[in-house]
């Protein structure tokens, strides 16, 4: 009891810290520069303190609805941003692209949130990685424009609990 009391004054801490990354804007900022401000991007990284549970459900909920616009959906995946590229000037991994892993992490963070069509979506699109694949893999990595291969690993095992997870 002592040891799960502790533990719950420690959650309680890292909750308010999260809060401090809010944006006004409507979500959780990824990352804090040395200098103290914030990225000012979402970014489908947001959603793992989501479906862990230590955010404020309310601005969990605002978060990833985000992640249904079409600038970050595609029937495959989600991206890491809603900032698409073009794919001829960047590398496969670029924030534009898709990745089975976060797609998995942004499926479990609209569940929990309650946004079960656009998690059940998200989950057939991670689905799709298995029929497109060689011997039912799922790569690290997909382009964000098309639905083809990133060009890195064509297995690999994150990738599967992205799949596997929600």
């Amino acid at each position: 009891a002592d040891t799960a009391q502790a533990w719950a004054g420690e959650a309680e801490t890292v909750k308010a810290a999260l809060d401090r990354f809010w944006n006004p804007a409507g979500y959780y900022n990824y990352g804090m520069y040395e200098d103290g401000s914030f990225t000012s991007s979402l970014l489908a990284l947001a959603s793992f303190p989501v479906w862990l549970g230590v955010t404020d459900p309310a601005k969990a909920l605002s978060t990833v609805k985000g992640y249904s616009a079409s600038n970050f959906s595609q029937p495959w995946g989600v991206r890491q941003t809603g900032d698409p590229r073009d794919e001829e000037l960047v590398g496969p991994y670029d924030e534009s692209n898709i990745w089975p892993l976060l797609t998995g992490s942004v499926t479990l963070a609209e569940y929990c949130t309650g946004l079960k069509e656009a998690a059940f979506g998200h989950l057939m699109g991670n689905l799709k990685c298995y029929s497109g694949s060689t011997h039912g893999r799922v790569p690290e990595v997909l382009r964000g424009n098309a639905y083809r291969s990133g060009g890195i690993t064509a297995f690999q095992c994150w990738s599967e609990t992205g799949v596997t997870g929600p």
